[in-house]
């Protein structure tokens, strides 16, 4: 398995090796919004820049 947390993660992506799943506090519309509006929690960190290295496996991110 390749998932961090079976339970969390839906069957249909439990064996895919190369993905990014977003657990979601809750959905709000806004203009527009891209990677660099995000940041590692742990590291702050740019999500871009983080997901563009390859090196983010789990975490935390929230908005800048």
């Amino acid at each position: 398995m390749f998932s961090p947390d079976v339970n969390l993660t839906p069957k249909e992506w439990r064996d895919i090796k190369n993905k990014i799943l977003i657990k979601l506090k809750s959905v709000k519309p806004f203009d527009s919004l891209s990677l660099d509006d995000f940041i590692v929690a742990s590291t702050r960190n740019v999500l871009s820049n983080a997901i563009s290295k390859s090196q983010y496996h789990f975490g935390y991110i929230k908005k800048k």
